[in-house]
């Protein structure tokens, strides 16, 4: 965990944080399925971040798993839906994503601009 979060990226002008884990890094620290779970929860411990976002490439498959966490208002499930093909509540949603951590990361930037006056309400 403390890896994963030496390299958390705060988005402070969108109250936002991205968290996220390679292949490479699954396979250094002896990843297994479940070892990572609750690690989006936890930036939103951060002062003044409303929005999470865990990017893990999957082991098995092609793919970009893609988690989500809000507080308040903000809907995390619509962000799922409008840029990860995904869904879910309104404070907790995933998705997947195809293509690179670091395309992954561009279109989780990317939703940050066209949802940053949910982001600063």
């Amino acid at each position: 965990m403390g890896y994963i979060l030496s390299n958390m990226h705060v988005y402070k002008e969108h109250h936002a944080a991205l968290i996220s884990l390679s292949k490479e890094e699954q396979g250094k620290f002896d990843y297994i399925k479940g070892d990572s779970e609750g690690f989006v929860n936890i930036p939103l411990s951060i002062k003044d971040v409303c929005f999470t976002c865990f990017l893990r490439e999957d082991t098995e498959k092609q793919m970009i798993k893609i988690s989500l966490r809000s507080v308040g208002t903000f809907p995390c499930n619509k962000f799922a839906a409008d840029f990860f093909n995904g869904g879910g509540h309104l404070n907790a949603s995933g998705g997947e994503f195809c293509g690179t951590l670091e395309e992954a990361r561009a279109v989780f930037e990317a939703g940050l601009e066209r949802y940053k006056e949910l982001l600063n309400a």
